[in-house]
């Protein structure tokens, strides 16, 4: 799930999804698709703003009242089909189009507070103990866009103080993911090997299995876009995690 959370969001294998180095023994950096990974297309990256507007990314200018709102996902929606991001057809919920939205569980819990959202959630679910606000739910659907609460979505949130975002890279970072269909692809190579073996006069015994597989995020020469090569199903969002949310590690 963690490489294929890096592949998605733009983010070096040497990088955890928290924002801090993986480390020398970690061999992830050396895999043959590590050189895949690329960073968000330029027509397919987005920032945060005031009060939720959605404006260009520069991390030295987010801050961190720069949170997403609903408005911010409705602005969203109204121009994922503009990037011409072809939905997953009909095959959720009531056969509806549907885009995917991977948030990490702060800024769902940022979004949670929106009193919009509230609003709307309140009014537009049936009332009672299976409401989704009491049940805590983590997947909502807003205007076609499936949001889903995902831990491995990639924050700033364990990178060391001058590698985080805002002004003086001391502001926590979150990177939304929008993703509509074929949006990476995966490619494996024969059948997963699984060995068991037993140790220490067969008081032990150790599981092994191994399979070649790869990632590799979709990108197309946009010709709405002077044909420059942009993310064929993935648009990022930045945007910030506020002030008094706690450091955690993987």
């Amino acid at each position: 799930d963690r490489l294929l959370m890096n592949t998605l969001a733009g983010v070096a294998y040497t990088t955890e999804v928290d924002g801090k180095p993986r480390g020398a023994t970690c061999e992830w950096g050396t895999n043959r698709f590590a050189g895949d990974v690329t960073a968000p297309s330029a027509k397919r990256h987005f920032q945060v703003g005031a009060a939720g507007a959605i404006v260009a990314p520069a991390h030295g200018s987010l801050e961190s009242t720069h949170v997403p709102t609903w408005n911010t996902f409705i602005d969203m929606r109204t121009e994922l089909p503009m990037m011409r991001i072809k939905p997953i057809r009909g095959k959720w919920g009531n056969g509806n189009d549907l885009y995917i939205c991977l948030v990490h569980p702060r800024t769902m819990g940022q979004l949670k507070k929106d009193t919009t959202f509230q609003q709307n959630l309140r009014d537009a679910l049936q009332r009672g103990e299976k409401n989704p606000i009491f049940a805590g739910a983590e997947s909502y659907v807003v205007d076609g866009i499936l949001i889903i609460s995902h831990r491995y979505a990639y924050t700033t949130l364990a990178a060391t103080a001058t590698n985080k975002w805002g002004t003086d890279g001391n502001v926590n970072g979150a990177r939304i993911l929008f993703l509509g269909a074929q949006a990476i692809g995966m490619v494996e190579m024969g059948s997963p090997k699984w060995v068991t073996k037993t140790f220490d006069y067969e008081n032990r015994q150790g599981i092994s299995m191994a399979i070649k597989f790869g990632y590799k995020k979709t990108l197309w020469p946009d010709q709405y876009s002077q044909n420059s090569l942009e993310d064929f199903g993935t648009v990022a969002l930045d945007c910030a995690i506020p002030a008094g949310s706690t450091t955690y590690t993987i």
